[in-house]
């Protein structure tokens, strides 16, 4: 619902601020709302164009209709990737307008916006490069030519992610974070590193094994003096404790702790600051800032930004991790479930041949 609100916010403030010193055309058949970013190491990247729409008739009931937020007619979008440095276009990405079913329903489940038909615009050239001194600058034009809305945005040049690396090893210290790190890129605003643990759990009675995940989000991130945020053990292990009370049975004999996934997103400034609004930033980020409305759209209204998403897997954890895993206690001594963690030596010799990445090995 609150993006709803924001959405109504910027219709209704868009025809009040509207300043552009652009050559825009100044009879556009409406405001156009514009939402698009790209990651230029994804093969198919999407624009989404709305246009404003306002009269004498409920918000809710003009939504309804397609032409009352939908451009009917074809337009010409276009991304340019400019390498500031030269003045030169490096790239261009041409989109294509295709059909797609739109069900956005409000707090009370009734439908909002219409569903009869939406668009989209597309384009699958596969991935683009991107530079130091490049930037992204969006054109939304009609048929005839005339420019309607203009949109600049910074790559994240050079972003890494660090630490950990893909096959390497882990080691929970007691009261010490597990850190992630990454070589930070020219304009990133914010990354994202969410933590998936891995393990197993054998049922004696079925004589088979079953794949266990604890899933902790960026939000939950402690920050570390080092490159990057760091997770602590001791949250892990009481998030572990609540997984394992409320799914544990007398049928399981054995747990294997096996392995972990980063998933880790990098967004510029606009994005980050885009984020913020919601709350999808990490509590430490942009606590005291007072944030405005954002827009980014000359002509219109909405984000156009830049995104690198990527993973670690897998991840694995030492052999004196995976040896007090068996002794929970050693690390967080108000542990009170019978963990039933296997000491190292089972692993080579319990779990299923299929796990192909159940040992490290250099």
């Amino acid at each position: 619902m609150k993006k709803i609100i924001f959405f109504y916010f910027l219709v209704t403030t868009g025809f009040m601020s509207c300043n552009d010193k652009l050559d825009l055309v100044e009879d556009a058949p409406s405001v156009p709302i514009i939402y698009s970013i790209l990651d230029p190491t994804e093969s198919i990247h999407y624009v989404r164009i709305n246009k404003s729409f306002n009269g004498i008739g409920s918000p809710y009931d003009m939504a309804k209709y397609p032409d009352s937020i939908l451009f009917g007619d074809l337009l010409d979008i276009k991304v340019m990737i400019i390498d500031n440095k030269n003045e030169d276009v490096v790239k261009e990405l041409n989109f294509k307008r295709i059909n797609m079913k739109k069900d956005s329903v409000n707090r009370e489940g009734k439908v909002v916006f219409a569903v009869e038909k939406h668009y989209v615009y597309i384009n699958e050239d596969g991935t683009f490069p991107y530079d130091n001194d490049y930037v992204y600058k969006l054109e939304v034009r009609l048929q005839n030519g005339d420019l309607i809305a203009l949109a600049e945005t910074n790559e994240l040049y050079k972003f890494n992610f660090l630490s950990p690396a893909d096959s390497s090893m882990v080691k929970f210290w007691n009261d010490r974070p597990i850190s992630t790190g990454w070589s930070r890129g020219y304009h990133t605003g914010l990354v994202t590193s969410d933590i998936t643990i891995y393990y197993y759990e054998h049922n004696w009675k079925e004589k088979r094994y079953y794949i266990k995940t604890l899933k902790t989000k960026s939000k939950d991130l402690i920050p570390v003096k080092a490159l990057g945020y760091g997770y602590s053990t001791d949250s892990l292990f009481i998030q572990l404790e609540k997984q394992i009370k409320k799914d544990d049975s007398p049928d399981i004999d054995y747990r294997y702790i096996i392995r972990m996934t980063v998933n880790y997103m990098a967004v510029n400034a606009d994005v980050a600051e885009y984020m913020s609004h919601f709350g999808d930033a990490p509590s430490n980020y942009y606590e005291n800032q007072q944030l405005q409305p954002l827009s980014n759209i000359k002509g219109g209204f909405g984000l156009f930004g830049a995104k690198i998403t990527g993973k670690k897997d897998p991840v694995f954890f030492d052999e004196w991790t995976r040896l007090n895993f068996s002794t929970l206690h050693y690390y967080h001594y108000e542990y009170k479930v019978n963990a039933k963690f296997a000491i190292p030596h089972y692993y080579q010799d319990s779990l299923p041949d299929s796990i192909t990445w159940r040992i490290w090995r250099p």
